[in-house]
């Protein structure tokens, strides 16, 4: 029975390999059960060096306080680097901080399928950003 593994040793090995391969399976999984998609972020806030970290924890806590999935990638990385790993991940939304953004207190937004959406206000952003967590979660 499965090579001496033991009762259910197979199926255990393909829930492992399932949750252990990449994001784009374990979405449509979530996808396919129901389950609310809340597992990965709507939204990553992507700085351009490191003097524009601390803008961006600023961000993330007044995201996490609206109630959005946000993260920060703090990684001493180039943007384009950042922009394809986040984009690699499937995040919906990428919003690039950098000084004019951080002095201007806006936010460029990139979406995964549209693109560049130019410099939004925080509040445009939440706001944006409730309305398609609303939308997912009536789908």
């Amino acid at each position: 029975m499965g090579g001496g593994r033991g009762r259910g040793g197979g199926v255990w090995w393909v829930l492992v390999f399932f949750f252990f391969s990449s994001r784009r399976r374990h979405t449509r999984y979530i996808s396919v059960t129901g389950v609310q998609t809340c597992a990965l972020p709507i939204s990553i806030i992507l700085p351009i060096s490191e003097k524009t970290v601390e803008y961006g924890r600023d961000l993330k806590r007044q995201f996490q306080s609206a109630g959005i999935r946000v993260e920060l990638d703090e990684r001493n990385e180039k943007i384009g680097y950042k922009i394809r790993a986040a984009r690699n991940r499937k995040i919906p939304y990428m919003l690039v901080v950098g000084a004019a953004e951080e002095e201007s207190r806006t936010v460029a937004v990139r979406k995964i399928q549209a693109g560049q959406q130019g410099e939004w206000k925080i509040e445009k952003c939440l706001e944006v950003l409730n309305q398609e967590i609303s939308k997912r979660s009536e789908d």
